[in-house]
Order: structure tokens, then C-alpha cells, then sequence
């Protein structure tokens, strides 16, 4: 049984190691979630536990960004004036 941290800082579980590939597969745990596995006093990645690896290897990567250069920012919409708009 695992617990699992949110990036909404919530605790979730105890659930099943099945359940836990099910959200890895459903792209709501990631390499990155941290996981509390019955007796551990301390959260870990869950990229750092063998049983989940084959789970987390058979999921796709996200797609990039369209326009985003590749490992950079994210490009930022040009800001609009609303007054500007509403004038026109």
C-alpha cells in the first residue's frame, strides 16, 4: 500500500501498487510524485522504486509545446489592452 502526495499538496491513499500504475498510465503520478510505501517514514520519488519503472517507462512523454524551442520557456501571448480593444 502506498500513499501519494499531490501536486495539490493532499495526501491520497492508501491505495493498491496496481492502483498507483493505473494513475501512472492515467498521467496522474508521474516520475516526479512522491510516494509514502507502508513503514517508510519519508516520501520518495516514485522514479526511486523499482516496482513502478516498467510502468513508468511505457509512458509517452508529454508532447512539446508548438513554437516552444526545445528545454526553453514557453513563449508568452503579446499582452492586450482591453481599453485599446474596446476603443476600436
Amino acid at each position: 500500500m502506498y500513499k501519494i502526495l499531490g501536486s495539490d499538496q493532499k495526501e491520497y491513499g492508501p491505495i493498491s501498487g496496481e492502483q498507483v500504475r493505473e494513475w501512472i498510465a492515467q498521467r496522474r503520478a508521474n516520475a516526479q510524485t512522491y510516494v509514502l510505501p507502508d513503514g517508510a517514514s519519508e516520501w520518495q520519488l516514485l522514479s526511486t522504486l523499482p516496482e513502478f519503472s516498467a510502468a513508468l517507462a511505457t509512458v509517452a512523454p508529454a508532447l512539446p509545446i508548438p513554437g516552444a524551442p526545445p528545454g526553453g520557456p514557453a513563449p508568452v501571448a503579446p499582452k492586450t489592452s482591453g481599453m485599446a480593444v474596446a476603443s476600436l
